[in-house]
C-alpha cells in the first residue's frame, strides 16, 4: 500500500472529478497495529522506587539495596527494542468507513491524515476553496466553487505555454 512517496489521484473518475467522498471510493481502510517494545524503564522505575523506600534501619539494608543496584543495572544495560508500528487493511474501503463516521469521526480521520482546507469569499459573497487530501500518504486536491484569477491553463496560455507539461516526466526526460 501507498507511502509518502506515492502520488494517486482519489477522484473516483466515474464522479467526472468532483465527487469528494468518492475521492475515497477505491482506498482501502488501513489501521495501525502497535506492537510494544521493551526498553525497561517501566521495570527500572519500580526497582528505583523500591530502593527509595527501603528502610535506613533495617539489619538486611545493604544486601536488598545491593541486589536491586545488580538488578537495575542488568536491565539499564539491556538492549532497548522500540515498538514496532505495521498498516494493516481492514477488508473495507474509506469511503465504507466514511459513510460509517459521525461528524466528530470524520473530523479526527482528516485531521490524523493531514488534510487541509483552504476557502475563500468572493466579493460578491460567494464561497472557493480547494480541498488537499493526504489519505495514507495518497495525495489529491479538489476544488469547490469559482477560485479567483486565472486558471492554470490560462496562465500558462498567457506566458505563450501551448500545453501543460507534467513536472515529474519532464525531470525524467
Amino acid at each position: 500500500m501507498g507511502g509518502a512517496g506515492n502520488r494517486q489521484d482519489l477522484r473516483d473518475p466515474g464522479a467526472g472529478g468532483r465527487g469528494r467522498a468518492a475521492g475515497f471510493s477505491r482506498v482501502p481502510e488501513l489501521r495501525k497495529n502497535v506492537t510494544p517494545g521493551n526498553s525497561h524503564v517501566a521495570e527500572i522505575g519500580i526497582i528505583e522506587r523500591r530502593i527509595r523506600e527501603l528502610d535506613l534501619d533495617d539489619s538486611e539494608y545493604a544486601s536488598k539495596h545491593s541486589e536491586l543496584l545488580a538488578e537495575r543495572t542488568r536491565l539499564k544495560v539491556l538492549p532497548a527494542e522500540p515498538d514496532r508500528e505495521e498498516w494493516r487493511e481492514t477488508g473495507r474501503f474509506v469511503a465504507e468507513a466514511w459513510a460509517d463516521m459521525d461528524s466528530d469521526a470524520r473530523r479526527a480521520f482528516l485531521l490524523s491524515q493531514q488534510t487541509r482546507l483552504l476557502v475563500g469569499r468572493h466579493a460578491d459573497g460567494a464561497i472557493y476553496g480547494v480541498i488537499e487530501y493526504n489519505v495514507y500518504g495518497l495525495k489529491s486536491l479538489d476544488v469547490f466553487g469559482s477560485l479567483p484569477g486565472p486558471s492554470l491553463l490560462e496562465r500558462a496560455k498567457a506566458r505563450g505555454i501551448d500545453k501543460l507539461v507534467d513536472a515529474e516526466a519532464a525531470l525524467n526526460d
